[in-house]
């Protein structure tokens, strides 16, 4: 509920932008190529990034797509169920009985 509210908040303002100049918001899917990840970035000390398996990752633009704009985890868990064959990793936060 806290992610939820605090994306809510970020909404509107741009954190980064992708590699193509697209806008990155708080509740943006972003691809990263270098990883083969999805996630949706999450704040931690005023800074952007990835936190995955306890580390944190900041953004960087150069290896990132941006896949959706103002999303909700749902529908990286949606993603990650359609894909059955690319063995990208879904960050949906340690949830992966979805």
């Amino acid at each position: 509920m806290i992610w939820r509210i605090t994306t809510l908040l970020n909404k509107k303002k741009w954190i980064s932008f992708d590699k193509n100049g697209k806008s990155i918001y708080a509740d943006s899917i972003v691809h990263d190529e270098e990883a083969d990840e999805y996630f949706i970035p999450t704040e931690k000390n005023g800074l952007y990034g990835d936190e995955f398996l306890g580390d944190f990752y900041l953004l960087e633009p150069k290896k990132l797509t941006v896949i959706s704009s103002h999303t909700s985890m749902d529908d990286l868990k949606r993603m990650m169920k359609k894909d059955k064959t690319s063995g990208a990793v879904y960050n949906v936060g340690g949830n992966f009985n979805v």
